[in-house]
């Protein structure tokens, strides 16, 4: 249960990273919203509707199964929102220390603990959203 899409949203980016896949929004309005794998024959489904009152976000169905390639691997070209790395993966390694952050430990802290390839330009853009 969410309190709104923009938490629904934020998870569902971090369920992505944490399994090690990218999805797609195949429809999102304000009632429902589906979200599935990138890739074109993974049954990967995510099903969410809004509460009868209108309060709450419900999830109704998952295809939990990612049925496409090796999930051990990101490539070059696995894409993520940036709010994903910075809320989850680095707020608790940089900010509690007040030390300065540079892009290049960002790449190296990614690759260390979470075996993620990210691009320089990436590591810049979650930089500037702390």
């Amino acid at each position: 249960m969410f309190k709104d899409k923009k938490i629904l949203k934020e998870v569902l980016g971090i369920h992505a990273l944490t399994l090690r896949f990218e999805y797609k929004v195949g429809r999102s309005d304000h009632l429902r919203f589906v979200a599935t794998c990138k890739k074109r024959y993974c049954q990967l489904v995510f099903r969410v509707r809004k509460s009868r009152n209108g309060t709450y976000w419900h999830v109704t169905s998952v295809d939990s199964e990612h049925t496409y390639g090796d999930n051990g691997n990101y490539n070059i070209d696995f894409h993520c929102v940036s709010s994903h790395f910075t809320e989850v993966l680095f707020s608790r390694n940089f900010v509690d220390t007040g030390c300065n952050i540079y892009p290049k430990d960002i790449l190296f802290n990614m690759k260390d603990k979470h075996d993620i390839n990210l691009s320089y330009n990436k590591a810049y853009r979650v930089k500037f959203m702390f």
